[in-house]
């Protein structure tokens, strides 16, 4: 099943094939036109950007052209009138209202708000608290390092290690 929105018929009107339809603007803005036809429709449009008509739709039936105009623009359907093709246009079309196109973006940006003097002097107790931390820790690490350098100092080795030839003096120890 197929949908058609028309809305008032009365703002249907006939138009003819290469008639061109003149939508007169300044700047930049969106041109939209319906169609109503029972055969093929080309659609070409031109702004004062384009050397030369483009074209933009080709489709029977119901259906709608939109596209984004630099300046003045104009719309030409092309359809083979001698085949008994008939097309329709919104009558709206015919006097677009000008869409200005504001290309300027404006933000407001919020001040930074000021701290408070008691979360501030809070932020650098807690500032000083990690960096004695981290101070301590760091102490500690390097009083057990100094121990267990001068305690591997003053052992001497009691085990031998798999492997390890034994000196001169175990040698003759061992045989007698």
């Amino acid at each position: 099943m197929e949908y058609f929105k028309l809305n008032g018929l009365a703002d249907w009107s006939p138009v003819v094939s290469d008639e061109k339809i003149l939508f007169t603007a300044r700047e930049a803005r969106k041109v939209q036109v319906s169609f109503i036809s029972d055969g093929p429709v080309a659609v070409w449009a031109h702004d004062e950007k384009l050397k030369e008509p483009r074209l933009v739709a080709y489709a029977e039936g119901a259906f709608d052209v939109e596209y984004i105009a630099e300046g003045t623009s104009l719309v030409r359907p092309v359809f083979d009138e001698q085949a008994g093709i008939s097309c329709f246009i919104k009558a709206k079309a015919r006097n677009q209202q000008l869409a200005a196109r504001d290309l300027n973006v404006f933000t407001d940006i919020q001040p930074r708000a000021a701290r408070n003097t008691e979360v501030t002097q809070m932020m650098r107790i807690m500032q000083a608290n990690m960096e004695s931390r981290i101070a301590a820790i760091q102490a500690e690490s390097n009083a057990k390092i100094a121990a267990l350098s001068v305690q591997q100092k003053t052992e001497p080795e009691k085990t031998a290690v798999p492997g390890e030839q034994k000196s001169t003096e175990e040698v003759k120890t061992d045989d007698a």
